[in-house]
């Protein structure tokens, strides 16, 4: 009994991008007021719309000594498939480009809907004590991988190939010597062959119906000073001939 053997691959395709959104004028910026934000411009990562609000006086009541900065899916492209995404706010410090202040929210489970939004919290004391707002201007970078869709293929079937028949088909053609289209002539003995099949295998043979020794149109040809068992022998064999006397009638 044979067995069928197959397999497939699923693999994760991820993306990752960032964005840095420059506040000016922070401190004018203070006191819109809890719950109120200034948004970014759209950004795409893993082929899906994005964009990020800040909100200087806190997300709720609770959170208002925080400076809060929410990532949100504005667009869900393609398929309808919820992608999971992780994200990294930080805060960059304009002159020196270090990174510090950072707020993460680890990868999500498949999200229900396109309404994908998550805040991330950074104390406001600390950050203004921190030095990270230099001449009344903030920058904040939002860090983004978005896991796509699995992909899976299926592997190549493996066929197992048989061993080549070649030289025995070839072989039993010369034995057949059906569709013969040359005639060799030993002391009075016939022996049909096929130029083609002595050509491939023997250089000589190749020379004497194909090349210069012997005109290509030839289909008898006469070979003096040798036994008709010998040249039967080296017709049906692989041994290249090397000493012939023709004679072409």
């Amino acid at each position: 009994m044979s067995i069928l053997l197959s397999a497939s691959t699923c693999t994760a395709e991820s993306e990752q991008g960032e964005h840095l959104f420059k506040i000016s004028d922070y401190s004018i910026h203070r006191g819109m007021g809890v719950g109120c934000y200034i948004e970014s411009s759209w950004f795409t990562v893993g082929g899906h719309d994005w964009c990020l609000h800040y909100y200087p006086d806190g997300y709720t009541e609770d959170g208002k000594d925080d400076m809060v900065v929410g990532l949100e899916l504005m667009e869900l492209r393609g398929k309808a498939f919820p992608p999971r995404v992780s994200s990294t706010i930080s805060l960059l410090h304009w002159a020196t480009k270090r990174v510090s202040l950072s707020s993460s929210v680890a990868m999500s489970a498949n999200l229900p809907d396109p309404n994908y939004f998550v805040t991330h919290n950074i104390n406001r004391g600390e950050m203004e004590a921190s030095g990270y707002v230099v001449d009344d201007r903030l920058t904040i970078k939002c860090a983004v991988t978005v896991i796509k869709e699995p992909y899976v293929f299926e592997a190549e079937a493996q066929v197992p190939v048989p061993p080549s028949e070649i030289a025995g088909q070839l072989g039993k053609l010369l034995e057949t010597k059906e569709g013969a289209d040359v005639t060799f002539e030993v002391q009075g003995e016939k022996f049909p062959a096929h130029k083609l099949v002595l050509a491939v295998r023997s250089p000589v043979f190749k020379a004497m119906l194909y090349g210069p020794m012997m005109e290509k149109d030839s289909s008898r040809i006469v070979i003096a000073n040798m036994q008709p068992d010998v040249f039967k022998f080296l017709s049906t064999s692989s041994i290249t001939i090397r000493c012939l006397s023709l004679k072409k009638n």
